[in-house]
């Protein structure tokens, strides 16, 4: 690892030195800035080609030709930097350079995982290992260990991603590189972050910021807040996300990482554009796009331009939306990153089809299933088959688009079944860990990992209370607005629906209100059978918090009506949703010692349940309370009284 201070110490000596000095001095400062900046690594590359060029050596010539591919490689060629990597290799192997071979071979995995060639990367990575293990060199064995982990975690096979990293910090551990046990961490961390296990991911994170605080890697710090961050944002903890990503901007900004510091940004967009913000999410990504043009940094800006493209598209700016995807697929044709053009055109296929013009669409939708490379990555296939039914409903072919609604169901159906998998996967790594962590401090990590997984089922307040107490007390919140939901002739819908229509239909609605959700900033709190409970004004105040409700109830609303016209043009069936909302104080805390829950109680849950009840489809049932609260701001309509009991007549508004 080298410094910051170390690089321009080096930059300094350069002055100084003779010529054959100065061939080791670049040699030591072109791998610190390959990583980093490829303007500056091409302006040195430059003076160490025609230092070399007096010394005819062969093997000088190599790491010349190698530096050249790893700058091609930065700025997105990498046809450009297989070709320079493999004459470097050929040099290197001459001179029995082992050092050069394992690092050309490196590269060379690298570029073929950005071009989707996976068979090669594994082919030269497995190459990396064998050439790493004649030397006997541990560094070298667990950096080769690694990259093959990283492979497989790239193709989503994280037993075999494990296996590697484990095998990996063994090595690293015997040896104490305390950056290479940090890699292997954050590399664990990642892996688990894209299983949903977010305690581990988390755990493994904090575990590798903690040894590059250590050593004072302060890049590595950086990527660490960035890996932390990435894992609250997936989890859909956008607060400490954000948190996490000033942190790393501020250490990337000092380093002047403009590399890194793009793909923060990045980021740092996609979360502000996921809550809805999209003008503030497209100023970040304008600056990620803006560094990566600094730096040549190709494949970077062919993510900024689709994200600026995404990012256009939700607000309904259709041609800005598609300047920017063509931008991104142009790049990734030019790279030959057929992954991102496939998804691209995909993107482009949605725009093209809300702009009204059908067979376009159908055309880039069929054109990015015959270029994707992985023909059995499910998450794409299953958006691919989503447009096509768009695609075949508005050509009025409603059985083409029945077939595909049914072909993307199978690959939701087979995505759920690998979470299984995952989930019981987890379940026998956690007895492993267990056993292992006995000879350890096992009380204190597994409080560490009960805490923060409690991230993941709990209120992000609630959870911070409780990873600073050890407890978190019941609190009584005299300001909130709560909002139940039921689907109005459940049973019987139900009884014409098979076991896993009924799931599926289940899952699609209630997965679409958990978005409504976290769009509005409403807390789930709980799903009972076909019954939806959520409340706003707590654990976090909301002066708002029934006028949020109300729009949360009217996005409700509409998607259901939306879903029947949906399901009914497919000859499917849906249910039709009532909803009732009322204001005032609950008490809210955590109940149960084995899957235990965040719920809350009171009178107000209970009038919001009675609401519901005497609410009619497609309607939203208010109480008088709430009324008084939003009539300035919404159409509503008086329809009555009912007897509660205990409270006498309660007054109810529908609202329009």
């Amino acid at each position: 690892m080298i410094t910051s201070g170390e690089t321009e110490q080096l930059k300094s000596q350069l002055k100084q030195a003779t010529d054959a000095a100065q061939i080791d001095i670049l040699l030591v400062l072109l791998e610190k800035l390959v990583a980093t900046s490829d303007d500056e690594a091409r302006i040195y590359t430059d003076r160490l080609e025609l230092l070399v060029a007096k010394t005819g050596s062969i093997l000088y010539k190599s790491w010349v030709l190698y530096y050249n591919a790893a700058i091609a490689h930065m700025s997105g060629d990498n046809d450009l930097a297989l070709l320079l990597a493999d004459q470097a290799l050929a040099g290197f192997e001459q001179m029995n350079e082992n050092p050069g071979i394992m690092k050309a071979l490196k590269l060379m995995g690298l570029a073929y995982d950005i071009m989707g060639r996976y068979p090669e990367s594994m082919a030269v990575r497995s190459r990396y290992l064998a050439v790493a293990e004649s030397t006997g060199d541990k560094a070298y064995i667990a950096d080769a260990l690694i990259e093959l982990g990283n492979i497989y975690y790239r193709q989503d096979q994280s037993t075999e991603a494990y296996g590697y990293y484990d095998k990996a910090l063994q090595l690293a551990r015997e040896t104490g590189d305390k950056e290479r046990i940090a890699t292997v961490y954050s590399n664990k961390g990642n892996c688990y972050r894209k299983q949903g296990r977010y305690a581990e991911a988390l755990n493994d994170q904090l575990s590798a910021l903690r040894l590059r605080e250590e050593i004072g890697d302060q890049r590595g710090m950086a990527m660490s807040q960035m890996n932390i961050g990435l894992m609250y944002e997936t989890a859909g903890h956008h607060a400490e996300a954000m948190e996490n990503y000033h942190g790393a901007v501020r250490i990337l900004s000092q380093l002047n990482d403009k590399k890194s510091l793009a793909s923060t940004y990045n980021n740092m967009g996609n979360v502000l554009s996921r809550e809805g913000k999209f003008a503030e999410g497209r100023k970040y990504h304008q600056d990620a796009l803006r560094l990566r043009i600094e730096i040549g940094d190709v494949m970077g800006q062919s993510t900024a331009y689709s994200c600026l493209g995404l990012g256009y598209h939700h607000e309904g700016l259709h041609e800005k939306a598609l300047e920017n995807m063509r931008a991104s697929l142009k790049i990734d044709e030019e790279i030959g990153h057929a992954y991102g053009a496939a998804i691209n055109l995909i993107n482009i296929a949605n725009v093209l089809l809300d702009q009204g013009d059908v067979p376009s669409a159908l055309t880039q939708t069929n054109k990015a299933l015959e270029i994707n490379p992985d023909k059995g990555d499910k998450p794409f296939l299953s958006g691919a088959y989503e447009s096509l039914v768009s695609i075949y409903k508005a050509m009025g072919d409603y059985a083409s688009a029945l077939n595909y609604l049914e072909m993307k169901d199978e690959m939701i159906k087979k995505i759920q079944e690998e979470q299984v998998s995952k989930e019981l996967a987890q379940l026998s790594l956690r007895h492993e860990l267990e056993q292992q962590e006995k000879e350890l401090d096992f009380e204190k990590r597994e409080k560490e990992l009960t805490q923060n997984l409690l991230l993941n089922i709990l209120p992000a307040k609630v959870a911070a209370e409780l990873k600073e107490k050890g407890s978190a007390a019941a609190r009584h919140f005299g300001d909130v607005t709560v909002l139940f939901t039921d689907f109005k002739g459940f049973t019987i819908v139900s009884e014409r629906l098979t076991p896993q229509q009924l799931v599926d239909e289940l899952h699609t609605c209630f997965s679409a209100f958990d978005e409504i959700m976290q769009k509005h900033g409403i807390e789930k709190i709980k799903t009972v059978g076909d019954a939806y409970l959520a409340v706003s004004g707590l654990p976090q105040a909301n002066p708002n918090h029934a006028s949020d409700v109300i729009r949360t109830a009217i996005a409700i609303r509409d998607f259901m009506i939306q879903r029947k016209l949906e399901t009914r043009d497919l000859g499917l069936e849906t249910f039709e949703i009532r909803i009732g909302i009322h204001s005032g104080s609950v008490v809210a805390g955590i109940v149960g010692t084995k899957k235990f829950a965040y719920d809350i109680w009171g009178d107000t849950v209970n009038t919001a349940a009675r609401m519901e009840q005497n609410s009619e489809a497609g309607k939203i049932n208010i109480s008088e309370t709430t009324y008084q609260l939003v009539k300035d701001n919404f159409t509503c309509e008086y329809r009555g009284e009912i007897e509660a009991k205990n409270k006498g007549k309660l007054k109810m508004y529908f609202v329009r």
